[in-house]
């Protein structure tokens, strides 16, 4: 996915997806499951993900009637980092909430490609993440959707010859708004 106008790139390559539902039905559960590869998550010139492995097992309310699809449980793991996810897509809007609770620091860190999280990974540390993200908006070609974010980092520690850092607690927020 390639859009122009808001800067926003996203590619992968899905190497197994299975589909189970009432596909002649106008209102339907449908299961998936995947296992794929991002290649990018990219907004702007801030890339979020890069060439990580991710499967992900969802329940997604299909109807048709009403022309909305609303994702009841989705459990997503990227490089084994587990990921929770609930959304809603219809005409008007978009609606999606993206949760991790509890994520190793280290782990983070040499999973996602932040700059600013590579001396977590260079240096000895410990720590523990939490992540909220959420994503709101008209779902227009034209107009760009919300982004919110906000992070957690509790009782962490960084050490290397010369120092040592401990008892880290460091809260954060991202916005595109």
């Amino acid at each position: 996915y390639s859009n122009e106008a808001l800067q926003e790139y996203h590619s992968g390559y899905f190497y197994n997806v299975t589909l189970k539902g009432a596909f002649n039905e106008k209102q339907f559960m449908m299961d998936a499951k995947t296992d794929f590869q991002i290649g990018k998550i990219q907004s702007k010139s801030l890339i979020l993900i890069e060439n990580q492995h991710a499967e992900c097992k969802i329940a997604i309310q299909m109807d048709y009637d009403n022309n909305i699809f609303e994702i009841k449980s989705a459990k997503l793991k990227i490089n084994d980092l587990p990921f929770s996810i609930t959304g809603r897509v219809s005409d008007y809007n978009v609606n999606f909430y993206i949760s991790a609770k509890q994520l190793d620091l280290i782990d983070v860190a040499k999973n996602f490609a932040f700059q600013e999280l590579e001396v977590v990974d260079r240096l000895k540390g410990k720590g523990t993440v939490d992540f909220n993200l959420y994503i709101k908006g008209k779902g227009s070609k034209t107009e760009a959707i919300a982004i919110d974010a906000d992070f957690a980092i509790s009782n962490g520690s960084l050490s290397e010859k010369e120092f040592t850092l401990s008892n880290i607690q460091l809260t954060g927020e991202y916005s595109n708004g």
